[in-house]
Parts: C-alpha cells; structure tokens; sequence
C-alpha cells in the first residue's frame, strides 16, 4: 500500500492482500498471476498511479504499485526483481540429508539417520572398489554374501587359498 498521497479512497486501501507479495508466492505460479492481474485493474483506475509507481521505483518496494508488479519493474529499469523468500522443508529422517540436518543442528542423530548414512557410504565404498572376479578368493566371497552358489573356479580359488593359509599362514600367493 502506499502512503498517503491523497486522502481519498484508494484500491490498494480497500483491497490490500492484493498488492502485497507472500512470501511463498513465485512469480511464474497461476495465482500469482492471477492476484496481480485483479490488482492492476484496481491500479488502472486509481488517480495517482503514476506517483505510486515512481515511489516504488524509488524505494524498490515489493508488491503491486502503480500498475506494476515485481517483474513488470524489473523489466522497466534493467535489474532482477527481489528474490522471493520461500520456506524449504527440512529433511526428514532416515536420509543422509537427515543426518546432515541433525549434526548440522547440533541434534543427536537418529537410527533413522544413522542407517541410512551408512547404507549410503557402503554403496559409496562398493563404488570405489574394483569388481569382483570370478577365480578368486574374493569372488567365492561374494557368492557366499550374496547367498548363491560358488561357481567351480571359485571353489577352486577359495580351496587353494585355504591350503596356503594353513601351510604358510597366510592366504596370500607367493
């Protein structure tokens, strides 16, 4: 709304949630749209739209003044509009930005949190790691995790490292 230019009845004195911007309105949003449009045909009748819309580019005032909104005046003067604030909601628990919220809180972390942190790093480390061959220790390994069975060559593998564990003391071919 704007001060008192003149004293009479004004349409952004009548009807003010109009011309305001929330806080959580983007400006490419429908209602935005269509809240902005209903003002600024209150704006086209009013007797001082051109003094309210030299104000607002004066005091880079946020809302509908003049007949302009945000964008419209950023347009007209050659800088981006104000960005509006919009609420992010925080991170829920059991995901690794969970975590991240609660330490970043000074929280103690849930299981949740926890969890899902660690789930998160081992699928990171398995990255990391070079695939698993068949043939090899590693890879009878694998089959056991994975609850199948160890194909022949693993056997092999897996038998010949326990031989050499036993005779030398360590799994480890010279």
């Amino acid at each position: 709304m704007i001060p008192a230019i003149t004293t009479i009845d004004l349409p952004c004195k009548t009807a003010p949630d109009l011309f305001v911007t929330p806080d959580n309105q983007k400006p490419h949003t429908a209602s935005y749209r269509r809240r902005v449009e209903a003002a600024k045909i209150l704006c086209a009748r009013c007797p001082d739209q051109v003094a309210c819309g030299q104000l607002a580019r004066d005091t880079n005032a946020s809302g509908v003044w003049g007949g302009e909104d945000d964008v419209d005046r950023a347009r007209a003067t050659g800088h981006r509009p104000r960005r509006l604030r919009t609420t992010r909601t925080p991170a829920s628990c059991g995901t690794e930005a969970g975590y991240k919220r609660h330490r970043r809180d000074g929280e103690e972390t849930c299981q949740f949190c926890r969890d899902a942190l660690a789930a998160v790093q081992r699928r990171r480390e398995a990255a990391r790691r070079p695939p698993v061959t068949c043939g090899t220790r590693s890879g009878y390994r694998r089959h056991r995790r994975d609850g199948e069975a160890a194909c022949q060559p693993c056997l092999d593998a897996n038998a010949a490292a326990d031989r050499r564990l036993h005779t030398t003391g360590t799994t480890v071919a010279p």
